[in-house]
């Protein structure tokens, strides 16, 4: 299969977001992470820049191991409140 690299081009100029995971981030403001991606991007392509932590990813890697395994349950009802689902503990310090 060949691709058509001018698909993927027009498809880019539309927008892109981009998952970024560092521990550079850890004690950043979120609003703070993106500003040095965006001051080196230089690229004539609309981006936006998602700045996550290392520890908040394997949080949220966690905690959707967890809601798949409380979707599977054979007692799931669609009306269930995921009150019940046993969520990993996140911890942060950002102020």
């Amino acid at each position: 299969m060949e691709i058509d690299l001018s698909e993927v081009e027009n498809f880019l100029k539309k927008s892109a977001d981009l998952i970024v995971i560092s521990d550079e981030f850890e004690g950043v403001s979120p609003l703070k992470r993106p500003v040095k991606l965006y001051l080196e991007w230089n690229l004539d392509y609309p981006v936006d820049f998602i700045c996550y932590t290392i520890s908040f990813s394997v949080w949220i890697l966690e905690y959707l191991g967890s809601l798949k395994n409380w979707l599977s349950q054979k007692s799931y009802h669609p009306c269930a409140k995921l009150e019940s689902l046993n969520k990993p503990e996140f911890k942060t310090d950002i102020s």
